[in-house]
């Protein structure tokens, strides 16, 4: 598979997480292709695939900022109005509209959850076995619970077993799938019900960039996909998926 430019080169498409060095894409990316294959563009582009740990940051940070409990902001350092904030919080979680899909990075095997580190440089695949409190069946659970109170979730970032329920649709996690945030008309979902060979043409994922100096590894990420500051909207190869 021919390694290509999925990430944005603009530092305003960028959430920064606070108290810490990641940046996270506010839109999906690599849309169109299965797990496997947004593994290796991503990694390609010298970032990771959300976890279920990631994602939950995100949504805290989201609502954290919606609510005005601190500002959040993008990676030229500018404050997320809470208007923006909103939108990528419905784009995933909200129950209206077409069909969306985010995966994450989580395999599920035989017990276990697999997942990729960043070290040295290095992407290493990381294998535990699911936490004991893990919720191990179908259930609506309650979204702002799982999110903003650490005892409902575990330290893998899945429900517990005694999670309130509500109004979003969780499914336990089933041997040799991926994790996956759906959201439609009929309501929202993480589910663990499809294969990492599955692709949709709204699936996609969102990318977590860790580095003291985003502005840089943007910088040698034109460099090495030879992309012009400011004519990122022309060259940008997956500039279609990211809109449709």
């Amino acid at each position: 598979m021919k390694m290509t430019l999925v990430l944005s080169t603009s530092e305003n498409d960028y959430i920064c997480i606070p108290n810490t060095e990641d940046y996270i894409t506010k839109s999906l990316i690599a849309k169109g292709y299965n797990y496997h294959d947004q593994t290796k563009l991503v990694h390609g582009n010298g970032a990771l695939i959300l976890t279920l740990n990631d994602s939950l940051i995100l949504d805290s940070t989201l609502i954290s900022g919606i609510s005005e409990k601190y500002l959040v902001y993008d990676g030229n350092g500018n404050n997320i109005e809470s208007e923006e904030l909103s939108l990528i919080l419905d784009n995933r979680h909200a129950p209206i509209g077409n069909c969306r899909g985010e995966n994450l990075d989580a395999l599920f095997n035989k017990g276990k959850i697999s997942f990729y580190k960043l070290e040295n440089g290095e992407f290493i695949s990381v294998s535990e076995s699911l936490h004991e409190n893990t919720l191990m069946v179908d259930k609506r659970i309650n979204l702002t619970d799982f999110v903003m109170n650490k005892n409902f979730h575990t330290s893998q970032g899945l429900p517990t077993q005694d999670i309130r329920e509500g109004d979003f649709y969780y499914s336990y996690p089933r041997k040799g799938k991926v994790a996956r945030l759906v959201a439609d008309s009929s309501g929202a979902f993480l589910n663990y019900l499809m294969g990492p060979s599955n692709l949709n043409v709204g699936l996609g994922v969102r990318a977590k960039i860790s580095t003291g100096n985003l502005r840089q590894f943007l910088e040698e990420l034109r460099d090495r996909y030879k992309v012009q500051k400011g004519n990122e909207d022309i060259v940008y190869f997956t500039r279609e998926r990211l809109v449709a």
